[in-house]
């Protein structure tokens, strides 16, 4: 029991047998460096790219068709694609991605132009 409260301590507390899964999903992002787990866990970047969408569909207004909604979003993606890989500062640096790779394994990161 905690203290005075009538409660039992959190440590004392066992989820049921079926929450390893779910538990094990929420916790997937510790596969990865530490470096990586605040970029991973944040969803500021798909913040950001949904508000960026948003905004180019008021400009436009009406789309004539699913098409056009299509290439749009596609123009979108593709220029926060070439921003990211242009960016003097990356979402992941070159020396977090290198520990992805493992030792004795060949880069396929390249520095940007």
């Amino acid at each position: 029991m905690g203290r005075g409260t009538g409660l039992p301590r959190a440590s004392s507390i066992r989820p049921p047998s079926g929450w390893t899964e779910p538990r094990r999903r929420c916790a997937a992002f510790s596969a990865f460096p530490k470096e990586h787990w605040r970029q991973i866990w944040s969803t500021n970047s798909l913040e950001r790219l949904n508000k960026e969408l948003r905004r180019r569909c008021r400009v436009v207004g009406i789309f004539p068709n699913e098409a056009s909604v299509m290439r749009l979003a596609g123009s979108v993606l593709i220029d926060a694609h070439d921003e990211w890989q242009a960016s003097e500062r990356r979402y992941f640096s070159l020396e977090s991605m290198a520990k992805l790779a493992g030792p004795g394994s060949t880069p396929v990161l390249t520095e940007s132009p």
